[in-house]
């Protein structure tokens, strides 16, 4: 156990080991602090509750012997004959002078079974009460009863009533004498309560509502807890307990709610709050005491550590701040030290070193730099840790981003990763893959960091404009070919069907085969469109350089215009001609009147009726471009790779010569072609050079 809680401890710097050390002794006397401070806080609670729970009980006490002597008084008063023979007047003397004997009552009233009040201390008769749920209660119960809360907003007096019933020789309930408490008197009764200086006392009724209040109740009767009052915690569940919050006067207190059994069934309760500050207020001078002597002990361990600090670690620090940046790979960190004394000969050892690594690092980028490929290093997750300046250029700054985000934009690593066998394997690996329409080179090995992590460096050659060649080269490998077979079988086959022809022409005058005209006039269609197809082949065969001339592909383009605009009237198409004023180029006329012939049928061939072809030039890059857009269905990406190729075609009667002729014509003069196509048509580039910068057609 001590050993790895070792190893973790001097794992960090001195200045935090010393800082630990510190908070270890001062653990304990916090702890201690904190203990204390907890027992005498709990005392403290403990105690004011108590307080405030005697107090309440106290009165709940008092309020009980109020009432079973307001009972005993109306049993007593029930007796008298003149309130049993419902005598008037005599029963408004006699309450009147009982009333300056009992003040703490508001009246001493009597009323009939139908709740008209016909005796009263105040001589007020002309009230019923009929309908007060005190009397419908009196009238169940045919006993003492106690009535709910009552209070006068016309006389700002809050009442209860105590409420016994008169009955007759019969058992009926004759009358009912009423004993309304005055609950002014009470709030005076419980001020007499000894609680510490900001303490309260409340009467509550079950909906919160003040009934009598220490101090200043008189401002307070009558009014209703809010709806966030702490105390409906406890009202809510009708029972009595204690809890802290903040009161309806914005002071937090400690509370004790004990309700008046003998009220109506526990309906009226007793609130004592006393306020958090006085019942902590020895607490806190205790606190404050303890405090002061832990602020002390604080200071004199703050003040070695800041002795420490001054004397030991600033002097550490730059070699601490530059060795911990030459490890995140600022090399060029120095300590700034001057090499004075045993720290001074550690910084100026540190600074040796550190150029020393840098000088080697930038001999080996600069060398990495200069190579005429991307190289990268990669880590097992996937992100590169190190890139060259032609990758920077190519791809940004990829450090510490994952390979498949920066080259395929992939959130996850890619399945086919061949690095993957690399790191599994440590063998090395050589593999093509197109990045971004780049087709690379790349050359895989494995690389052990300084720290044994493994790593694997990547150099990759861009050989697309090689791959180009290699496929341009195999096509004209492919025209060659055909152009040898065509320049030695050409003739042989040619020259019998001039034969052929001209007999079939003789044959065909004669009188005995004039019935047979239309068959011989399909023979001899067919011969010539045979000496077409031997003539398209015949011109694969030309390797040499075609005769140009300076001419102009908007003029060749005006002089086609006619019988290209027929030919797409004739299938129920349309043409488009938009002309770029184009500069001249060097080409031979002829070829690119066929050149173009062929680009155009090639692309009405693939349309349906209606749809429009568009013919358009324009320069780029100075160079001059002839642009044939169709819209057609498209070509076959299995079959676009192959374009050029003789007798490749996908039309019914094709022969499959036209665009080997055409890249024939292209490579003759010095021409690039070049393909776009979707499901919505396809477009042929022409892409010609310039003959001079500024030069355009007359």
């Amino acid at each position: 156990m001590m050993k790895p809680f070792f190893k973790w401890f001097i794992s960090f710097s001195p200045r935090k080991r010393l800082f630990l050390i510190v908070l270890l002794a001062l653990i304990p006397v916090l702890a201690i602090f904190l203990i204390e401070f907890n027992e005498n806080y709990q005392l403290a609670n403990d105690k004011a509750y108590q307080d405030a729970r005697l107090v309440a009980d106290s009165i709940a006490q008092d309020q009980e012997k109020l009432i079973i002597e307001s009972r005993q008084f109306l049993q007593l008063l029930a007796r008298f004959p003149e309130v049993r023979e419902q005598d008037i007047t005599a029963c408004n003397e006699l309450f009147s002078q009982l009333l300056k004997d009992y003040p703490f009552y508001e009246n001493i009233a009597l009323a009939n079974s139908k709740g008209d009040i016909i005796a009263s201390a105040v001589h007020d008769n002309n009230t019923n009460v009929s309908r007060k749920t005190f009397y419908e209660f009196i009238l169940k119960t045919r006993d003492f009863s106690i009535g709910d809360y009552l209070f006068g907003y016309i006389t700002k007096i809050g009442t209860i009533h105590f409420l016994y019933p008169v009955f007759d020789r019969n058992g009926q309930i004759k009358s009912i004498l009423m004993l309304p408490l005055d609950l002014r008197w009470l709030g005076d009764h419980l001020g007499r309560s000894r609680l510490p200086t900001g303490s309260i006392i409340m009467l509550l009724d079950r909906n919160g509502t003040i009934l009598a209040r220490y101090p200043d109740g008189q401002s307070w009767l009558g009014k209703k807890l809010p709806a966030h009052a702490t105390l409906w915690v406890i009202l809510n569940k009708q029972a009595s307990g204690t809890i802290s919050g903040t009161g309806i006067d914005g002071i937090k207190k400690l509370y004790a709610l004990q309700p008046l059994k003998n009220l109506a069934g526990g309906k009226v309760y007793v609130a004592v709050g006393i306020p958090e500050q006085v019942a902590f207020a020895e607490l806190k001078k205790a606190t404050a005491f303890n405090m002061f002597k832990l602020s002390m002990i604080v200071l004199f361990f703050f003040l070695i550590l800041k002795g420490s600090n001054y004397f030991i670690f600033n002097q550490l620090n730059p070699i601490i701040s530059a060795a911990t940046q030459l490890s995140q790979g600022n090399l060029s960190a120095r300590t700034g030290l001057s090499y004075a004394g045993e720290i001074g000969h550690l910084a100026h050892v540190f600074d040796d070193m550190a150029a020393a690594v840098e000088t080697e690092r930038k001999r080996l980028y600069a060398f990495f730099d200069e190579l005429p490929g991307t190289v990268w290093v990669q880590s097992p997750d996937c992100k590169i840790t190190y890139a060259n300046k032609i990758f920077l250029q190519n791809f940004n700054d990829p450090i510490n981003k994952p390979c498949y985000e920066i080259f395929y934009g992939n959130n996850e690593p890619c399945q086919w990763c061949p690095t993957v066998n690399v790191f599994s394997t440590a063998k090395p690996y050589h593999w093509e893959q197109t990045i971004y329409d780049q087709t690379m080179d790349i050359y895989e090995r494995l690389l052990i960091d300084t720290d044994g992590s493994p790593l694997v460096i990547k150099i990759a050659l861009d050989i697309t404009e090689k791959k180009k060649m290699e496929q341009e080269m195999a096509r004209l490998d492919r025209l060659n070919l055909v152009g040898e077979m065509a320049g030695s079988i050409a003739h042989e086959i040619r020259n019998p069907l001039t034969t052929v022809r001209g007999f079939l022409q003789m044959l065909g005058r004669k009188e005995e085969c004039l019935r047979l005209h239309d068959y011989f006039n399909i023979m001899i269609n067919e011969l010539d469109r045979a000496n077409s197809i031997i003539t398209e082949y015949l011109s694969l065969s030309r390797k040499t350089g075609t005769d140009r001339q300076t001419s102009n592909l908007d003029n060749i383009i005006k002089d086609l215009q006619p019988l290209i605009m027929a030919d797409a009237h004739e299938l129920g198409m349309h043409v488009t001609v938009q002309l770029g004023d184009t500069p001249d180029v060097l080409v031979n006329k002829k070829e690119m009147n066929q050149l173009l012939l062929n680009l155009v049928r090639n692309g009405l061939e693939t349309m349906e009726v209606g749809k429009t072809l568009k013919i358009r030039t324009f320069t780029e890059d100075q160079q001059v471009v002839l642009e044939v857009q169709d819209q057609g269905k498209g070509i076959d990406p299995a079959v676009l790779d192959k374009l050029g190729t003789p007798f490749l075609t996908t039309k019914e009667h094709g022969t499959g010569l036209g665009l080997a002729v055409c890249y024939g014509i292209a490579n003759r003069n010095e021409a690039k072609i070049s393909v776009s196509t979707s499901p919505t048509g396809t477009t042929f580039y022409v892409i010609f050079s310039t003959l001079s910068k500024g030069v355009s057609h007359s």
